[in-house]
């Protein structure tokens, strides 16, 4: 069923860049489909991909166009794990694959990563005390920037515990009172985020742990010069 819709898909017209992007996720999604069903994993009767032939080709080639225009690279494999994942899972909706399928593609690669290191805290342990500091270069205020927006986006969300004699809440703001939102959880889990090479996670955990740990200044110094704390914070 790959190969079928993957050929009508390539016939049209294409950069060879975008068929080599396309190629390469189908054949590791079929690379890994073939693992799973080699080590006993059972093709389910009820999947996405084993209804109506228009169901199935909506769903494969809607990974194949976030496939095709995606210029940051790095991200194929993890398509392709998205792809293997709604093939093999039972009593997954055609609605939720779309669902997950378009948040896949809006997420960028730095994005992916910090779901990847959120969802390791043995492995990237977060600051759990302080306030936090200031970013004090671009680099750095794009990782921070970045890490708070999926809390806006509803990808991470901020623990809450219920305390004092009224049952108020309590929230822990820290970077590690942070967690994966059911939302955030279907991506890491379909697109196996947490196989993401420790290599590519660690220079982003370092970084918020720098920054957190920083004492806030009245202003940050960017790379060219001051730069306003409410321009950094916008």
């Amino acid at each position: 069923m790959f190969t079928g819709v993957g050929a009508d898909f390539v016939e049209r017209v294409l950069s060879p860049r975008q068929a080599t992007r396309i190629e390469k996720v189908l054949e590791l999604a079929a690379q890994e489909v073939r693992r799973q069903i080699d080590s006993g994993e059972p093709v389910p009767v009820d999947g996405v991909l084993g209804r109506s032939g228009a169901d199935a080709n909506e769903v494969v080639e809607g990974v194949l166009l976030a496939a095709r225009d995606e210029y940051e690279e790095r991200k194929l494999p993890y398509l392709a794990n998205q792809l293997a994942s709604i093939a093999m899972s039972t009593g997954l909706s055609v609605d939720t694959a779309h669902r997950m399928i378009r948040d896949a593609e809006s997420l960028s690669w730095l994005e992916l990563r910090i779901l990847s290191m959120v969802a390791r805290p043995e492995e990237f342990p977060l600051p759990a005390l302080g306030e936090g500091g200031h970013p004090e270069t671009w680099p750095e205020e794009t990782v921070v920037n970045t890490f708070l927006r999926l809390t806006e986006a509803g990808y991470l969300s901020t623990s809450q515990t219920i305390t004092g004699r009224y049952n108020l809440p309590s929230f822990d703001v820290t970077p590690a009172g942070k967690r994966i939102t059911r939302r955030g959880h279907l991506l890491v889990v379909s697109m196996d985020l947490k196989a993401i090479p420790a290599d590519e996670v660690r220079e982003i955990h370092e970084t918020i742990v720098r920054v957190w740990n920083r004492a806030k200044p009245d202003s940050a110094k960017g790379a060219t010069g001051e730069v306003p704390s409410a321009e950094l914070e916008s």
